[in-house]
C-alpha cells in the first residue's frame, strides 16, 4: 500500500511539473504577446496621429455628412412645422400648430452686416 501511495505521488508530482512548465511558458508567450500588441498599437497611433487642425476638420466634416452633405449645404428653403404650448406657473396655458419658414440666401458675401436667412413663424391653423 505504501508504495502504490509513493508511486501515485510521484505521479502527480511529475504531472504538476509538466503543467506548472506548461503554464510558465503559456504565461512568458502570453506577456510577450500583450507586448507585441501594445507595441503595434502605439506605432499604429504615432503614425495615424493627428493634430488639432486635422481632427477639427474631420469632426466638422463628419457633422456635415451626417446632416447630409452637399444637399444640406446647398439648401435654400426649409419648412418645419409642429406644435407649440406655453405654461404659466407649471400650467398648461396654451397650445397651438406653429409653421416655421426659413429662406437661406446663397448670394451673401458679407454675412457680418447682411443677413443669410430669412424666417418667418406663423402660428394657428392656417
Amino acid at each position: 500500500m505504501k508504495w502504490i501511495w509513493l508511486d501515485r505521488s510521484l505521479t502527480v508530482t511529475a504531472q504538476s511539473r509538466r503543467f506548472r512548465a506548461a503554464g510558465f511558458r503559456a504565461a512568458r508567450v502570453s506577456k510577450r504577446f500583450a507586448s507585441l500588441v501594445a507595441l503595434a498599437a502605439a506605432s499604429v497611433f504615432v503614425l495615424h496621429a493627428e493634430t488639432a487642425q486635422e481632427k477639427g476638420k474631420r469632426v466638422v466634416n463628419e457633422c456635415l455628412d451626417a446632416l447630409g452633405g452637399d444637399r444640406y449645404l446647398k439648401m435654400e428653403n426649409r419648412e418645419e412645422s409642429g406644435r407649440a404650448y406655453s405654461f404659466y406657473r407649471e400650467q398648461l396655458s396654451g397650445l397651438s400648430i406653429a409653421k416655421i419658414y426659413t429662406r437661406y440666401y446663397p448670394g451673401v458675401q458679407d454675412t457680418a452686416h447682411d443677413l443669410a436667412q430669412r424666417e418667418r413663424e406663423n402660428f394657428g391653423k392656417k
